[in-house]
């Protein structure tokens, strides 16, 4: 029962977690040693590569390995303690959450989709379409492109099908001037 119930906690966390940990350490821990070194290497110190490493890796290995022997020390009590408070459920759902904020944000973030139409309706000023949609939901045109892939991949499209009809509707719908 334990093994099985450390599995499903590991699954259960790996998605969110992960998208919390890629912005950490690459976003900002990444960030902060490319500017140290910079700074170094502006200066003509020789230095700068190894300082951008140690400030990298140090506290990464240390955050490892400090992870890796607390999981050892209280893994087993960890989740004997939260299956019994009924804890892993609510930590689970939680988990959840915080990847679906992970995915909406990441879904504003990398994927654009705009249109450049206009409609002039008598003497009024000309409507810009993607002002309008905007304004009801912005970044609306994204968010279905999102929804459409996704629902096309349970439906059981490939993947790969999908990636080239998408970049072949998109350079013909730009070429049209939709998008």
């Amino acid at each position: 029962m334990i093994p099985d119930s450390i599995n499903a906690v590991k699954v259960a966390f790996m998605g969110p977690l992960a998208g919390v940990g890629d912005s950490l350490w690459w976003g900002i821990v990444r960030t902060i040693a490319t500017g140290v070194a910079c700074t170094f290497a502006l200066q003509g110190n020789l230095l700068a590569p190894i300082i951008f490493l140690l400030i990298f890796n140090v506290p990464h290995i240390l955050i490892r390995y400090n992870g890796l022997m607390l999981s050892y020390k209280f893994g087993k009590e960890f989740i004997r303690k939260l299956s019994q408070d009924n804890l892993l459920q609510n930590i689970s759902q939680c988990a959840s959450i915080m990847g679906l904020m992970v995915i909406g944000a990441m879904t504003v973030t990398m994927v654009t989709v705009t249109t450049p139409l206009t409609f002039t309706i008598g003497q009024m000023e000309p409507i810009v379409l993607q002002d309008l949609l905007d304004a009801i939901l912005p970044s609306m045109l994204s968010l279905i492109t999102v929804f459409c892939v996704s629902h096309l991949l349970k439906k059981g499209f490939k993947l790969m099908h999908l990636m080239v009809a998408m970049l072949i509707a998109g350079v013909l719908l730009t070429f049209i001037g939709i998008l």
